[in-house]
């Protein structure tokens, strides 16, 4: 076919127009895949989410749900929050629309934007919006037809995303949205001297206290000096766990972020582990403890590991595992020796039978092995009259034999004779009592069990023949009352005299350790000043009487003016009930005692002669008073001085 110039001419430009027009269609974006999302702080929002999704140190949670693990609500809230916006009462997908709208969000539902199973990518969808499936699920589209959230833990419970697909970035598919929250508030306007975010590390515990360093920059990204901020920190810095940073922002900046970052468990995979050795065994499990080593640190069972072990004949396995502050396993093998039966207590339940005609298998008892695993048994010479053996042979892993032997007689075993007995009295001693047993013949073996043998009264012995001697025997035997004499007693008090009838309210009377029961007798006359004798008698495991006294004392006068008239002293006081009589004490020293006789001289206050010829010479003396009645002193007065010029 010919073709004519011009016609070639205007065939070639169709196509290279052709040819630019589709290079052009094929290095244009979607219009929501290289827009970012309209507000600043929804697109800040977009790129943490995508940064924690691609992160595998971040996995999914729904116990764990605020970091490093998320859970589908958790992760999404997360990144709102920590692009300024608070999101108050929120709880999970339920309560999403509610609080977002609360803080300028809009909800769109999923008629207006033609959402449906089969619709694909609704073309109304914008970057930044949050798809809600309000009863069950929530993620992020991130535009150009993807999403991003928290979907399962894959089956791994444990931190951090183990398959990558925990946490990540998904083409859009229909999840039975109810609709989507989209962003209409105003935007707050950034200040260059705000602090905008902080950033921190995770460390691995060291055992020591240490703050980690942070970074700190305002809302456009730029780093703001370390002078221009002040960082806190609250929570454990030593120990795994969570640590919460505060910074505040000063000399000219503003604002407060807190930041949390982990204390991680150190790895304690390659921990030295020494003294296991070879074990003996002993018929139980056996769980070797050894001393266990970190980077020369010695770590404490229990609290930074625990142990278990496997054994298997002669090996064992011990199983280290780490917690706490440390993380990993450490397995360690070990031997178990052989043990040797002659090391071991092995006993006959019984070591005389009477001859029956039939075989004899006395019943062996072998400290912590087990018949048939750990050794084996066999009888000989165990039918006739005369001595049998029973030979003890080690198995598995016990080695060695033991040989016992037990009497089999034809003659009829002989009845213990009640008679021939005889158990002592004994007295009540606060606890147990196992009086001596005593019998008249010699060749007679038994053992003696003892019941109601602490309380007075009667106890009992209950004796019980072994070897050649069958039967039982009980014996009662008294337990008397101990005599109250023998008690201490405590708390008897000397009252003051008020007209009532005074008792000792504060008694108490103890024997040993044991509280001791009683009953008291007072005089009849309780009330008159005076010494006062009552009795104290013993009941239940106590008897006997004992005498005890107290004093009904007269009071306490005051002297309320003490005085001098042609040398003689004028006295006027505060008197007492009781019907008492006064003494009075005078003293010439200037510091009196005040409690004693020493420095002092006492006279009837009914006659003052003795008083008035001290009072002749001059000074300063003192005086003092007190009421007495049947040899019973009350207390000295307070003290007045006179001068005699």
């Amino acid at each position: 076919m010919n073709i004519s110039l011009p016609l070639r001419r205007i065939l070639t430009i169709i196509v290279i127009a052709a040819a630019v027009f589709a290079i052009l269609l094929c290095s244009a974006k979607p219009a929501d895949a290289a827009a970012p999302a309209k507000s600043p702080r929804v697109e800040a929002a977009v790129k943490w989410t995508l940064k924690i999704a691609a992160d595998d140190s971040h996995g999914y949670s729904m116990s764990s749900r605020w970091g490093p693990d998320y859970d589908c609500g958790s992760l999404i809230t997360a990144a709102f929050r920590t692009v300024g916006f608070k999101l108050d009462g929120f709880g999970g997908t339920l309560s999403m629309k509610k609080v977002y709208t609360a803080e300028g969000f809009v909800w769109i539902d999923k008629s207006k934007l033609g959402m449906s199973s089969t619709s694909g990518v609704p073309k109304g969808l914008q970057r930044g919006d949050i798809l809600v499936d309000h009863d069950r699920h929530t993620e992020l589209y991130v535009g150009d037809g993807y999403m991003v959230g928290a979907h399962c833990d894959r089956g791994y419970p444990q931190r951090g995303d183990q398959t990558g697909t925990e946490l990540s970035k998904v083409k859009y598919h229909y999840g039975f949205w109810d609709g989507v929250l989209r962003y209409k508030g105003t935007e707050p306007v950034p200040s260059s001297t705000s602090v905008g975010t902080v950033k921190v590390k995770n460390r691995t515990y060291s055992g020591k206290a240490v703050k980690q360093p942070v970074t700190v920059y305002n809302p456009f990204g730029k780093k703001i000096p370390a002078g221009k901020y002040s960082v806190a920190y609250s929570g454990d810095l030593t120990n795994v766990g969570k640590v919460t940073v505060t910074v505040k922002g000063r000399s000219g900046y503003s604002g407060t972020i807190k930041k949390k970052y982990s204390i991680l468990p150190k790895d304690a995979s390659k921990a030295t582990v020494s003294g296991i050795g070879t074990r003996k065994y002993t018929g139980k499990k056996i769980v070797p403890s050894p001393v266990v080593k970190v980077d020369g640190v010695k770590l404490v069972k229990n609290k930074d590991y625990k142990l278990s072990a496997v054994n298997n004949g002669e090996k064992g396995v011990l199983t280290i595992k780490f917690q706490g502050n440390y993380k990993g396993t450490v397995k360690k093998s070990f031997k178990i020796s052989k043990l040797d039966l002659s090391t071991v207590s092995i006993k006959l339940k019984e070591t005389v039978y009477k001859y029956s005609g039939a075989a004899i298998k006395p019943a062996v008892v072998v400290t912590n092995l087990k018949k048939n695993k750990d050794y084996t048994v066999k009888y000989t010479r165990n039918t006739a009259a005369g001595t049998g053996t029973v030979t003890v042979t080690g198995k598995n892993m016990v080695s060695g034999t033991k040989k016992l032997s037990f009497k089999i007689i034809k003659e009829q075993l002989k009845k213990l004779d009640n008679s021939k007995f005889t158990v002592k009295d004994a007295t009540y001693t606060g606890k147990v009592i196992k009086p001596a047993v005593t019998c008249s013949d010699g060749a007679v073996t038994y053992k003696v069990r003892y019941t109601e043998n602490m309380n007075a009264g009667t106890g009992r012995a209950t004796i019980t023949g072994t070897g050649y001697y069958t039967g039982t025997v009980v014996k009662p035997f008294k337990i008397k009352p101990v005599n109250i004499s023998k008690c201490s007693v405590s708390g008897i008090l000397n009252p003051v005299y008020d007209g009532t009838a005074q008792r000792q309210l504060d008694l108490t009377l103890t024997f040993g350790n044991v509280p001791v029961t009683y009953i008291v007798k007072y005089p009849a006359d309780k009330k008159s000043i005076g010494v006062k004798t009552f009795i104290i008698t013993g009941t239940g495991n106590f008897t006997g009487t004992t005498e005890k006294t107290y004093k009904i004392r007269p009071g306490k006068p005051v002297i309320n003016t003490a005085s001098l008239k042609n040398n003689k002293l004028i006295l006027k006081f505060t008197e007492v009930d009781g019907g008492v009589k006064y003494q009075i004490g005078i003293s010439n020293k200037k510091t009196a005692d005040t409690t004693g006789v020493v420095n002092w001289n006492t006279f009837e206050y009914s006659n003052l002669s003795g008083v008035n010829n001290i009072l002749k010479k001059k000074g300063t003396y003192s005086i003092r008073i007190r009421a007495y009645k049947n040899s019973v002193y009350g207390s000295w007065s307070n003290i007045r001085t006179v001068t005699v010029k």
